[in-house]
């Protein structure tokens, strides 16, 4: 009977251990192998599992589901121990084992509590006078020690209880065969070599996903007699949570909710997929506790995962996570590739049938991809090495102290660099020394920005520097150097087309635009008037050097990634146009200056690029209209040759005055012997391909006829092989069995003729026989049809002919048999042979 929901409270449980025990479901069999070990004498049994997979609920359970006479549970948590030395963790340990046991009036003898020092000069005090202490209080029973958070005690200061604790329990564990310890840990084993290598002979079980019958009890049994699930709404249920404890209990909650404010007691599918939302809120604080207990790589990789996921679900097409953060600028390394398949080994994820990774809970999908963004969790990987780090510090202090002194010190050597050009004061070279010098300062400090990088290729901050930096640079010796090239021009009046510096395009400017085409894709905002800085450089640049190719290519990619705006769309107009290759050099820097600062100096050595553009670029269509005129002429003579080929080839073959007309003409056609060879040999070949196909068709004719589909199917696979056209084939298939069909109406002719001139009846053997020696004997009056007949039958059997044959005459079988007789050369066998198939038919 269900009650009414408007006034009930929510059953299902969220934030807290569940200790009530009418409560609690499933982990029947995770509760056997407690009680079996311990019958067993194992004085320590690990349980692990995810965070917020139910591990503390299932320590508060153990009391009401192991039912073991002789032995007392005490459960202890470790949260907030760490930093504690032994003496102090000790001493709180015995307070919380008194004060339980008094509580659930477990002693039998009266006992106090240690002071809050007991143990603080003495450790071996608990051994030695407390544990004894406690066993005769329990009437000698065994007590387990059920201990919650025993990992926390792994990643903390070698002062602290890891370095003591862990080697002191498995001490006492040996003088105290009553002491049992159930530790509990939220990580993975092979995470806590220390734990592992003091406990490795102890058994150990996972605390996993609920499964099966579990699942569904914590679904419907916390509201039952007040919600009503149809099966679909259990199985959406499960399917959003795969069986998680936590999950589910939040969702289940949520639609609760959503249902009692409805009034409502019948839950669908509708329903629970219409609370996704509300459980993420709900579940926000444990999800995000489930989440921070990862490691860093291990976070990303989950965020990476789960937006492949999503993208894979929106275009219906697979997404490879590594994939997705390499379009993210990440670099992947060894430790993330290690990470990803960390995640399928520990569970949060699994393999689909397209080898693609995605959450095992998709729950956690939902929540992860709209929670956190992958852009803004990428991030995350710079602090993945504390040496990267420090590095960095190292580098930005530099960066900021010694670059500017630098930067300046520069300047003012290029500065004196052109004035030594411009007025001849002193030999530019001079500076030479001083200005390498400055440089190798700076490239000091970038070096420590490509270390950092080479520690943690993923230290996005190391590589904004890196790449603001080098971008300063080289804009600054950009600069100087069109700057030197223009005043050497000046000074020695060199002809523009003498002049072949090349100003852009050396292996350091494609390195930089690789380094910001990363960064644009980690962060648009920060880098993009950096790249489009930087790509306007380089394909001025080009265009100066008269590269235009390059710099079509420079702006079409910057329109493709929606730089420079209209500026750089009208860039890419003006290299698409016919400006260069017509050679409007006007037009062309009319429409450039709009768009580009340009100099002078640069204008001639563009209007002379131009010119030698053009020049070639005439040149290069005028060879390709010769090289296309010959091929023309070639093709031309290709064809000829094969046309009179095939005017002279008779059934494949070629006679010996065809040859030496084909030898004059391929010679006038300007084609080799070889060539000649294989032109003939392709049309031959297509001879030869028809004349094959005839065999085979012939053949099986006359083995089984009609053909059967098997024997139709063989025929079209070999008109495949052959490259033959169906038209082709119908007209080899239809001329063989005409022939046949001839051959076949000229035998039943000659019976006719037989049977009119001779009076013997076709109704029995005797007349049969006499009919078909009389038409043998005719045949053989006829040598045409003789010979034609055994050439049919000799192609190796008589099934199509018989047939054809047998259409028009009773007899058919004794004349294809004395047809055989003539391929055999026996005549009297003709008759026998005729004479013993007509008895057997008759």
């Amino acid at each position: 009977m269900y009650t009414a929901i408007a006034s009930q409270h929510n059953p299902y449980i969220i934030g807290r251990p569940i200790h009530e025990k009418a409560e609690f479901f499933g982990r029947d069999d995770l509760f056997r192998f407690i009680a079996d070990n311990l019958n067993q004498q194992a004085q320590v049994i690990l349980l692990h599992g995810q965070r917020r997979i139910g591990k503390s609920s299932v320590l508060a359970q153990i009391p009401n589901f192991v039912e073991l006479d002789d032995f007392e549970f005490v459960s202890l948590s470790l949260e907030g121990q760490a930093n504690k030395d032994l003496g102090d963790l000790l001493s709180e340990l015995a307070r919380d084992i008194v004060d339980q046991l008094e509580h659930v009036g477990s002693l039998v003898k009266p006992m106090k509590a240690p002071a809050k020092s007991a143990f603080k000069k003495d450790v071996s005090a608990f051994s030695e006078t407390f544990l004894p202490k406690v066993y005769a209080a329990l009437g000698d029973k065994n007590l387990v020690l059920l201990l919650d958070e025993f990992d926390v005690l792994e990643d903390h200061s070698p002062e602290s209880a890891i370095e003591q604790f862990f080697p002191y329990l498995q001490s006492i564990l040996k003088r105290h065969p009553k002491l049992y310890l159930v530790p509990v840990v939220g990580r993975r084993l092979d995470e806590l070599p220390n734990l592992l290598n003091l406990f490795r002979r102890a058994p150990y079980q996972e605390v996993g996903l609920l499964q099966g019958k579990w699942a569904r009890d914590l679904v419907t049994k916390p509201a039952a007699g007040m919600l009503n699930y149809a099966p679909e709404a259990i199985d959406a249920v499960l399917e959003l949570t795969a069986g998680h404890p936590y999950l589910t209990q939040v969702l289940c909650f949520a639609v609760f909710a959503h249902l009692r404010e409805e009034e409502r007691r019948d839950v669908t599918r509708a329903d629970v997929e219409g609370c996704v939302d509300k459980a993420i809120e709900l579940g926000q604080a444990g999800l995000t506790w489930f989440r921070d207990g990862l490691p860093i790589a291990e976070r990303v990789m989950l965020s990476a995962v789960a937006a492949a996921q999503a993208i894979g679900e929106l275009t219906h097409l697979p997404k490879s996570s590594l994939d997705l953060l390499e379009d993210n600028g990440v670099v992947i390394t060894d430790e993330l590739r290690r990470t990803l398949r960390n995640l399928t080994k520990w569970g949060f994820a699994e393999n689909t049938i397209r080898k693609t990774l995605r959450i095992k809970i998709p729950l956690v999908t939902f929540w992860l991809t709209k929670k956190y963004s992958l852009k803004d969790e990428i991030k995350e990987l710079e602090a993945i090495s504390p040496e990267a780090n420090t590095l960095y510090e190292e580098a930005y202090a530099k960066y900021h102290s010694h670059y500017e002194v630098f930067k300046k010190s520069k300047r003012s050597i290029m500065r004196n660099i052109l004035h030594a050009h411009e007025f001849f004061l002193v030999d530019p070279k001079d500076f030479n020394a001083d200005l390498e010098n400055v440089r190798f300062n700076i490239t000091k400090i970038e070096s420590i920005f490509h270390e950092v990088l080479e520690v943690n290729p993923n230290h996005f901050e190391a590589l904004f520097r890196l790449s603001e930096l080098s971008l300063d640079n080289y804009l600054e010796d950009d600069k100087h150097n069109s700057e030197v090239s223009r005043l050497t021009e000046k000074r020695n009046q060199v002809s523009v087309s003498l002049m072949t510096q090349d100003v852009g395009t050396d292996d350091h400017s494609l390195d930089l635009v690789s380094l910001y085409e990363r960064i644009y894709r980690i962060d648009v905002s920060r880098s993009r008037d950096g790249l489009t800085t930087l790509l306007i450089s380089i394909g001025k640049n080009h265009i100066v050097e008269g590269n235009f190719i390059d710099a079509k290519k420079v702006f079409d990619r910057m329109k493709f990634l929606g730089l420079g705006g209209d500026s750089v769309k009208k860039l890419a107009k003006i290299m698409h146009d016919d400006y260069i290759l017509n050679g409007k050099i006007f037009s062309f820097l009319r429409c450039l200056r709009q768009v580009i600062d340009v100099s002078q100096s640069d204008e001639q050595r563009i209007t002379y690029a131009i010119r030698e553009w053009k020049a070639q670029e005439d040149k290069f269509r005028k060879n390709e209209e010769n090289r296309k005129s010959v091929e023309t002429r070639e093709k031309n003579a290709r064809i000829q040759y094969q046309k009179e080929v095939k005017h002279f080839a008779n059934e494949g073959e070629i006679s010996s005055v065809a040859r030496r007309i084909l030898t004059k003409l391929a010679s006038e056609l300007g084609i080799g012997e070889e060539e000649a060879r294989k032109l003939e040999n392709q049309i031959l070949a297509h001879y030869r391909n028809l004349q094959e196909y005839e065999l085979a068709f012939v053949e099986v004719c006359n083995e089984n006829y009609p053909l059967s589909d098997r024997t139709l199917d063989e025929l079209k696979e070999l008109q495949n092989i052959l490259q033959l056209s169906s038209s082709q084939v119908q007209r080899i298939e239809t001329k063989v069995l005409a022939d046949l069909n001839h051959l076949a109406s000229e035998v039943q002719t000659v019976v006719s003729n037989v049977s009119d001139k001779y009076s013997y009846s076709s109704e029995n053997i005797e007349g049969q026989t006499a009919i078909v020696y009389q038409v043998i004997a005719e045949i053989e009056k006829t040598p045409s049809l003789r010979e034609r007949l055994i050439a049919a039958m000799s192609q190796g059997g008589s099934a199509a002919l018989e047939q054809a044959i047998n259409n028009n005459s009773p007899a058919a079988n004794i004349i294809v048999a004395g047809i055989k007789g003539w391929i055999e050369g026996n005549s009297q066998n003709v008759i026998n042979l005729g004479n013993r198939r007509g008895v057997s038919r008759g």
